[in-house]
């Protein structure tokens, strides 16, 4: 008598998004952008800065950074360098993705050679869909699996990245993107959140600009928008969550989310609990 053993599978790729595989110029700047599904940023030649939410990287070759579901996060380049990146975006669910959140790793030559080659099997899956080739379904396949076997053996190797100790900059706009995070039901003014990090407007200014070219007021807006976002999915009506996110008006509510969002709050609710309806 055979006894079947149950195969538990803690991570599982769902859809493949984009790779993106470029040198960027030395004055690159991405200025964000929040979506819900994972991005890999790997840096395989030349020298980067990426945010994602408080977090601020300094990333050197070999580093590969994990951008969680709905953070907000950008990138540009550092100093002199011209960085090669390898972006790679992917939806996938499972108790094993929790352990890549707020992540950053450094790739042996074995695990960046894997990387790559799934950033390959992923575009060449992506242009197979994208021409309509009917190829498309085998690759996209493959992919997803070669995805998944890199991931299991990153959560193997335990490399994680040598990050170098945060500047006081660094501090103070994580402090500030973590301070807005915290009061995304509030109407805070520039001046009160800067007195909430205990920090002048002038000095918290200064400091914010050396990683976003946001001003404060709009990223603190952006983060009301990815918590509005994230309110709409579970299932929360237009009306509760602009009072939620601290929006006195509704329609100036439906005018920002569709502005930063490309659709209406009533569309992204309906575009994430359909399926659920």
């Amino acid at each position: 008598m055979y006894e079947p053993m149950e195969v538990a599978r803690s991570l599982q790729v769902n859809a493949l998004i984009s790779v993106i595989d470029a040198v960027r110029p030395k004055a690159f700047y991405f200025s964000g952008e929040i979506h819900d599904f994972w991005e890999l940023v790997f840096v395989k030649e030349g020298y980067a800065t990426a945010t994602g939410e408080e977090r601020v990287f300094r990333l050197s070759p070999g580093q590969l950074l994990f951008h969680k579901p709905m953070e907000f996060h950008k990138i540009r380049s550092e100093g002199d360098s011209s960085p090669h990146l390898i972006i790679l975006s992917f939806s996938a669910s499972g108790r094993g993705m929790d352990f890549f959140r707020e992540k950053c790793f450094f790739l042996d030559s074995n695990l960046a050679s894997e990387y790559q080659s799934c950033a390959e099997e992923c575009s060449r899956a992506i242009a197979a869909f994208n021409n309509g080739s009917a190829e498309y379904a085998a690759l996209s396949e493959r992919s997803a699996v070669c995805v998944e076997h890199f991931l299991l053996n990153l959560m193997d190797s335990g490399e994680k990245g040598d990050l170098q100790s945060p500047t006081e900059d660094e501090i103070r706009y994580r402090t500030a993107v973590s301070v807005m995070n915290s009061h995304c039901s509030e109407n805070l003014s520039v001046e009160e959140i800067a007195e909430l990090c205990g920090l002048s407007a002038s000095t918290l200014k200064r400091s914010f600009a050396r990683f976003s070219d946001k001003g404060i007021a709009s990223v603190f807006r952006t983060l009301k928008i990815r918590r509005a976002m994230e309110l709409l999915s579970d299932g929360a009506s237009a009306v509760e969550v602009a009072e939620k996110v601290g929006f006195a008006e509704p329609a100036y509510f439906h005018s920002v989310f569709k502005r930063e969002t490309g659709m209406t709050p009533l569309n992204y609710k309906k575009s994430k609990t359909g399926k659920r309806t």
